[in-house]
């Protein structure tokens, strides 16, 4: 499968060469131009579309790409247009006056090839207009606006309309230079497509699946431990080798994995890192909880007291790492978690809470089991669980992230707590619980807590950046008079009048009259105040 991804990237597909990108764009071009010319030479179809009423032929026109304008001669005066299909292209006026032929044409909103033809429809003489639009080209882009070639959406990530001598020219079916283009420098790269994309991914899943058949044999084989260490051994290598090198994929190249989208740090570098670790951290704990024996106990150097804190310890590490990846999505990421405007990106971010909360819930059968099974009480784990999180804050946590984390922290002591009550779901799977809709819902309303929380924080920040900017647009001197304003408190003048600050009616008084002298043409736009601290940085 990656063999053949290869050859078609390189081969088959359409901007694997210069030349081949020639081909595809003129192909395009000449399509146009002939739907163009039979419709100049159908009479029938031209009479329809001077017509007022609306027929069939009409509205196919209107899913056409090719831009098309009828205009009718109004006895020596402009022509008068009675008919167009598209509102996304324009015709100024002095177009209407070249000669029949095609031209290269810059607008506004990109280039074109402008078709202008004249018909004898009867006794009515028209000037029919074609737009074939090559590029599309804004300076203000959203997601309904962007810059691209035509019918080649990453095209224009790799080519540019040129002028230089040594470009490409493209030529339309007559055989006429319309443009240039040329390679953007330092963007040589091909470009994948769909097909080379799903031929890879799987290929990867086929490669997954051999491991996985491995590893099992070897479980049969040479025992559990054997087996698990040689799954994950090599998942670790393969998955380290793909941050090293561009195996299976050259990332830059996916949108997926495009750091501006969602970056958070050296192991989540994107939205597709995220999720390729959220799989396989979830295949591991999977196949460790189905292939484990029941009597199984791993090799540890730790005594046997330590051993039952470290895995209350592990689960708090994970639970407070996962609930920061939550944050972090909202955070850190350009992903609408707003039920108006959801997207693909935040479909892919549904799909790795999902597997993170999957995760944590076999982890913790694969940690608790065993305290449970030698009785391990509740109150020494909530006891581990609250010391492991206070730890992790003193070392991880920002001051400004202290109170998410708390509650991510109160919310898996409880966690503990039913954990405790329900010792029978850690023996079986989650969809097989006699409790599942519970657990789905304590899953669902914490994630939902901690995204709109984060989501509420992150709204907020956006209107006062908004409000900071329209502020300055409304009064963009404003700020800097009121630095103006502040440099009359030079040092000489503080020196002599610090002594006034220290009994409290002198202290008032001079900060009402430095407030009235210098601040008076602010004192209705800005609250403004004057605070004095001691050494001591005391009121």
């Amino acid at each position: 499968m990656y063999t053949i991804s290869f050859i078609f990237i390189n081969y088959w597909s359409y901007n694997s060469s210069p030349q081949k990108v020639k081909s595809k764009l003129e192909q395009r071009i000449a399509s146009a131009e002939s739907k163009f010319q039979q419709i100049s030479q159908d009479s029938n179809l031209l009479e329809q579309l001077l017509a007022d009423t609306l027929t069939k032929a009409k509205s196919q026109l209107m899913d056409q790409p090719l831009g098309l304008f009828v205009y009718k001669n109004n006895n020596g005066q402009d022509p008068n247009m009675v008919y167009w299909n598209n509102n996304a292209m324009y015709v100024n006026a002095y177009d209407l006056k070249k000669p029949d032929g095609a031209y290269y044409q810059k607008l506004q909103n990109g280039e074109f090839e402008l078709l202008v033809k004249r018909v004898q429809l009867g006794k009515q003489s028209l000037v029919l207009i074609g737009m074939v639009p090559i590029r599309w080209d804004y300076f203000i882009e959203n997601k309904y606006l962007q810059t691209r070639f035509d019918g080649f959406k990453e095209l224009s990530k790799q080519y540019e309309v040129s002028i230089s001598p040594t470009a490409i020219p493209i030529l339309n079916a007559s055989g006429i230079e319309l443009f240039r283009i040329q390679l953007i420098e330092g963007k040589s790269f091909i470009a994948y497509d769909a097909i080379t994309l799903a031929l890879r991914t799987l290929a990867i899943i086929l490669l997954f699946l051999f491991m996985h058949a491995i590893a099992e044999d070897v479980v049969k084989l040479r025992g559990f431990w054997n087996g698990f260490l040689l799954l994950f051994s090599s998942v670790f290598l393969l998955r380290i080798l793909s941050y090293q090198v561009s195996f299976p994929f050259d990332f830059d190249k996916i949108p997926l994995f495009d750091p501006s989208i969602y970056a958070s740090n050296l192991f989540h570098r994107s939205l597709g890192d995220l999720l390729v670790n959220s799989i396989l951290f979830f295949w591991l704990i999977r196949f460790y909880q189905d292939h484990r024996p029941s009597s199984f106990s791993a090799p540890t150097f730790l005594p046997d007291h330590i051993l039952k804190d470290f895995r209350v310890f592990l689960l708090t590490l994970s639970a407070l790492s996962i609930g920061n990846i939550i944050k972090s999505l909202v955070q850190d990421s350009k992903i609408s978690f707003d039920t108006n405007n959801l997207g693909i990106y935040t479909m892919v971010a549904f799909i790795i809470l999902c597997l993170l909360v999957l995760f944590f819930y076999y982890l913790s059968q694969v940690l608790l089991a065993p305290l449970m099974k030698v009785g391990v009480g509740i109150y020494r784990q909530m006891l581990v669980a609250a010391g492991s999180g206070l730890i992790y804050f003193f070392i991880f946590v920002k001051p400004q992230d202290t109170l998410v984390n708390m509650l991510i922290l109160l919310w898996l002591l409880g966690y503990l707590l039913l954990i405790h009550i329900r010792k029978s779901d850690l023996k079986v799977s989650l969809i097989r619980s006699d409790f599942f809709i519970f657990w789905v819902m304590i899953f669902a309303l914490s994630v939902a807590a901690i995204v709109l929380f984060e989501n509420k924080q992150v709204e907020r920040t956006q209107r006062q950046r908004m409000a900071e900017r329209l502020a300055q647009q409304t009064d963009p001197s404003g700020e800097n008079l009121l630095n103006i304003a502040a440099t009359n408190f030079d040092e000489v003048f503080l020196s002599s009048n610090f002594h006034r600050l220290e009994s409290e009616y002198s202290n008032k008084f001079i900060k009402d009259s430095l407030i009235n002298e210098n601040f008076s043409g602010y004192l209705n736009k800005f609250d403004t105040r004057i605070y004095t601290y001691d050494a001591a940085t005391q009121p």
